[in-house]
């Protein structure tokens, strides 16, 4: 999977790293949340920001594949040097 992001100075991939952070912080009001809510969060928060857009149908439908399972299964996404998001 590669979620391709616009070129990002360091300052959006702060606001990136802030983005994600807050949308994980805003679906803790259960213990499990369901991948969906973390998702339409990010979404919101990324449509609120235009230079931050995510390819949001890509990651969903990753991480709607890992919601549920039984097993610990962790994404990391880290920017490449050609300035893309990339799953490690």
């Amino acid at each position: 999977m590669k979620i391709e992001m616009t070129k990002l100075t360091a300052g959006q991939e702060g606001q990136m790293a802030t983005m994600i952070a807050e949308a994980f912080k805003k679906v803790k009001l259960e213990e499990n949340p369901k991948m969906d809510e973390v998702l339409e969060k990010l979404k919101t928060l990324g449509e609120e920001n235009d230079a931050l857009r995510v390819e949001f149908d890509q990651l969903k439908e990753k991480m709607t594949k890992l919601d549920g399972s039984a097993e610990t299964t962790s994404v990391v996404i880290v920017q490449d040097s050609d300035n893309f998001w990339k799953e490690v």
